[in-house]
């Protein structure tokens, strides 16, 4: 799920609250369910797979972790940087190269569907509380909460990895509170 929007503000004495149940760990994904990898060996030289794929994320994990994104193809195949693997897409297919020039195998490649998980443009007093926000960076600027322009909001307890930027503030955005949370 992403690319949410608060419908509207809340007030100074009757804020929005959107939070955790008692308990509850309640996780925003940005990963896309519908991607999944059907390698073929598309260089063996170098060791590079393909799979089909339609989007052009700016971000994919491998195993869970970060992979490093490579621009040109051509980069990718000579492997001019000392990286462990990496990938590139262009539309039609994602090339990747594994760790140790190792085949696919139990490796799981995962991209994000959304680039931002929670926006809250213009809205006001809105409280996000106990949430975990991982894996947003389809396209560039990607961020879990984006409050453009929003005021008096407030951001606690909550958990960010996986996201290029766990809370972003934009153009006029006053009186925030960002506490006790993980990035």
């Amino acid at each position: 799920e992403g690319d949410l929007s608060a419908p509207r503000s809340g007030t100074a004495t009757a804020p929005i609250v959107i939070e955790n149940a008692p308990g509850a760990k309640p996780v925003l994904n940005g990963l896309d369910p519908n991607f999944t990898a059907v390698w073929t060996l598309y260089d063996p030289a170098s060791h590079v797979y393909r799979t089909p794929c339609t989007s052009t994320p700016e971000n994919a994990y491998l195993n869970g972790g970060q992979f490093f994104h490579y621009q040109v193809l051509a980069d990718l195949l000579t492997n001019p940087w000392p990286q462990p693997g990496g990938y590139f897409v262009d539309g039609a297919f994602l090339y990747a190269r594994f760790p140790n020039d190792t085949a696919p195998g139990t490796n799981l490649v995962t991209i994000p569907a959304h680039t931002t998980g929670l926006n809250i443009p213009q809205k006001s007093n809105l409280q996000i509380r106990g949430l975990e926000f991982c894996y947003y960076g389809l396209d560039l600027f990607h961020r879990a909460i984006y409050i453009d322009g929003g005021d008096s909001n407030v951001v606690d307890r909550c958990y960010f990895h996986h996201n290029g930027i766990g809370v972003a503030l934009k153009r006029a955005a006053d009186f925030n509170t960002v506490q006790n949370c993980a990035f």
